[in-house]
């Protein structure tokens, strides 16, 4: 794992004793930038024991060192060590995604760029999102020094209305450990031609007519209180059954167009 410089990085090793007596195991040849959390240990017959291995690197660049141990009695071994102490900086394209204007049951994608403006390997850990309706084609990778990568951003909303959501970056930038990206863009509820057993709400609120919209027979619209319909100068044809009932306290609004009934019924 690339290593900010003056930070740690800490991993678990595991030494098995897979014979009936107890184990003295010690630990030598590391310097510099690697070191254990112990020069010994004993496992006992039959057991496990785990030590601790930190990289802790102070300048930028790549390190390599060999942990021999000594089991007494029973042989020596060596574990093999690479680390990399990097410096890297977190540009992105821009710190603001628009989505723009969509309708219900669409998506849009757009694209940010990822670049590491620093030194050595930088590490994405993850990328999340405060809103469910905001997806990421990746959630962990790694930038190579001076290279970009390309992060797609989808936006599949689910409720009409405003988005106003963060995409977090969480990396090694030591002076950005979580790079905030702002995402926006509205969502409205577009309806046109045929509509068949729909429930509309005031939570997906306006729904806005794009043509005219029909009701055929054997079909409902349902339509609660306190939802807005803008009727965009279209018609509401309605040969099966429509319900539309407000309250006392809130009401079912339909603004600029008329409706066409032709199952008997009227307003």
């Amino acid at each position: 794992t690339p290593t900010t410089v003056d930070s740690t990085t800490t991993i678990t090793v595991q030494f098995n004793n897979n014979v009936g007596a107890n184990n003295t195991i010690t630990f030598t040849g590391l310097s510099s930038a690697f070191s254990t959390s112990v020069s010994s240990l004993v496992i006992a017959a039959n057991d496990s024991a785990t030590i601790l291995l930190s990289f802790n690197p102070t300048i930028v660049g790549n390190f390599s060192d060999t942990l021999i141990w000594n089991a007494i009695p029973f042989g020596t071994g060596e574990l093999y060590l690479n680390g990399e102490g990097v410096q890297v900086v977190l540009s992105v394209s821009s710190d603001t995604i628009d989505m723009g204007n969509l309708s219900l049951g669409t998506s849009v994608t757009e694209n940010i760029t990822l670049t590491n403006s620093g030194t050595g390997t930088m590490n994405i850990s993850n990328i999340s999102t405060t809103d469910p309706q905001i997806t990421v084609d990746t959630t962990n990778l790694q930038i190579a020094q001076g290279a970009s990568v390309i992060v797609s951003v989808t936006y599949t909303p689910t409720n009409s209305g405003i988005l106003n959501a963060l995409l977090n970056i969480y990396s090694n930038d030591p002076n950005t450990p979580i790079y905030p990206i702002t995402v926006i863009g509205t969502a409205v509820s577009q309806v046109s031609g045929n509509i068949c057993n729909d429930l509309w709400i005031a939570a997906n609120n306006p729904y806005l007519f794009t043509d005219n919209v029909y009701i055929p027979e054997g079909c409902q619209l349902e339509i609660q209180a306190g939802t807005v319909v803008d009727m965009n100068g279209y018609q509401l044809v309605i040969e099966g059954n429509f319900v539309a009932e407000g309250t006392a306290s809130d009401s079912v609004f339909f603004k600029n167009g008329n409706f066409i009934f032709r199952n008997g019924d009227s307003l």
